[in-house]
């Protein structure tokens, strides 16, 4: 596993399977926030602010990443010795035990794992996208907010 230090984060790359479920085995029994994030290759036109051409439903992701505190894990599923399945279960496991999974546009990660076999329905989601709309004014002071 290659491992990189970035901003007080300790960031893991699995590059296969065995490293994938080493660190599956090595959950502690309770994370407090546990964070999480997909990239897709989708090609995505900025001058469409209806963002039509991003198709949640079928678009897959190629990147998954997860953490808690200032650990981070990588699981680049373009290696062809990391399988879905695997970082599918070491995510869960590590989902199931936290007091909440944050994300940003959670909906659209959900989507992306979704679409690679992901089939639980978790209940401690939470989006920062949603926190901020709340915590915040949604339009400007110059747009009549």
């Amino acid at each position: 596993m290659k491992t990189y230090s970035l901003l007080g984060y300790t960031v893991f790359l699995f590059e296969n399977d065995k490293e994938v479920e080493d660190t599956k085995n090595m959950c502690p029994p309770c994370i407090g926030l546990f964070a999480f994030d997909t990239e897709t290759d989708t090609k995505i036109d900025m001058s469409k602010r209806d963002a039509s051409n991003i198709d949640i439903m079928h678009d897959k992701p190629f990147l998954v990443q997860f953490g808690f505190n200032n650990l981070v894990f990588l699981a680049d599923l373009r290696f062809k010795n990391i399988s879905k399945e695997k970082v599918l279960d070491c995510f869960e496991k590590y989902r199931s035990v936290a007091t909440f999974a944050l994300a940003h546009n959670i909906k659209f990660d959900v989507n992306m794992l979704m679409n690679i076999g992901y089939e639980i329905e978790p209940e401690n989601l939470c989006d920062t996208m949603s926190i901020a709309r709340l915590a915040l004014e949604s339009r400007s002071e110059r747009e009549g907010g």
